[in-house]
């Protein structure tokens, strides 16, 4: 049937550019091989243009930029990101320039194109898009930050395996609750974690997996959760399954 409408469709536009001259308005077209090679190249050109949906707004649950910028612009993120909450708190009503998470790395390694990642995030329920598509700005202004609430409900956990991933660590602890945010620290990463957080680890701030001791130069990951109690919960099974 799809094949019948293109014939008809193209038979059409041929009449109404005279390319059946000499054949009555209403009557049959004669199927010449120049007309072969027209329809043919009419139904080839119409099966390799997308579906109306592809076209549209991106899905939120399924464009990697626009859930990598949310992260980025997330609770979970902001106070271990002390150059991105500058830019947040710069400006009065909270808008950051584009280019600045069009050029973050993982960014540029999902999209190049800015006015593509501006349109992508038109989608997202936490992010506004400026009208000229050069700024953002969070749904829910930014609060002020607590470090020390943040860290009640953080754990740290060591032993882990030498090369741990974030989807690994994250898997094996949310059974225990809801997971915000997993960082890991190695050895080329120690320098870069906010140093709220790994001072508070030296200093046995923080809850534990190790009991207590002080953190190694192994790999090892903070996990922070949703609630402190969840965080409790955590180590304790880890503690009983230790033992």
């Amino acid at each position: 049937m799809l094949q019948s409408q293109t014939l008809d469709q193209t038979q059409g536009s041929l009449r109404e550019k005279g390319q059946d001259a000499g054949a009555p308005d209403d009557g049959p077209v004669e199927l010449t091989e120049e007309l072969k090679a027209a329809i043919i190249k009419q139904v080839r050109a119409t099966s390799r243009r997308p579906p109306h949906s592809a076209q549209s707004t991106p899905n939120a649950q399924t464009c990697p930029s626009l859930n990598q910028v949310e992260f980025y612009c997330s609770d979970a993120n902001l106070p271990s990101d002390k150059n991105l909450l500058k830019q947040f708190r710069k400006d009065a009503n909270g808008w950051v320039p584009l280019k600045i998470f069009a050029n973050f790395r993982k960014v540029r390694a999902l999209t190049k194109d800015q006015q593509q990642l501006a349109e992508s995030l038109r989608a997202s329920k936490h992010i506004v898009i400026s009208d000229d598509a050069k700024k953002l700005r969070r749904v829910v202004p930014v609060p002020q930050y607590d470090v020390v609430e943040i860290q009640r409900r953080t754990i740290v956990v060591e032993s882990l395996p030498c090369s741990p991933t974030i989807e690994g660590v994250t898997a094996v602890f949310q059974r225990y609750g809801q997971v915000n945010l997993v960082r890991i620290c190695t050895k080329e990463s120690k320098g870069k974690l906010p140093e709220w957080l790994t001072s508070a680890a030296g200093a046995a701030g923080l809850h534990s997996s190790a009991g207590g001791a002080a953190v190694s130069d192994t790999p090892h990951a903070y996990v922070e959760f949703a609630r402190e109690e969840d965080a409790i919960m955590a180590v304790a099974a880890l503690h009983d399954t230790d033992g």
